[in-house]
């Protein structure tokens, strides 16, 4: 995920905001989490 936090290119910067702003978290605690909620 630091790929696209300490970008320089601002459309990936605009990508993290986005995704780290989303409610619900965008981010999962675990892979398993995240399979489910795809899953969903």
């Amino acid at each position: 995920m630091t790929f696209f936090r300490d970008s320089m290119i601002e459309t990936y910067k605009k990508m993290w905001r986005v995704m780290d702003n989303k409610k619900p978290m965008a981010f999962t605690s675990t892979y398993e989490d995240g399979i489910r909620r795809v899953n969903q």
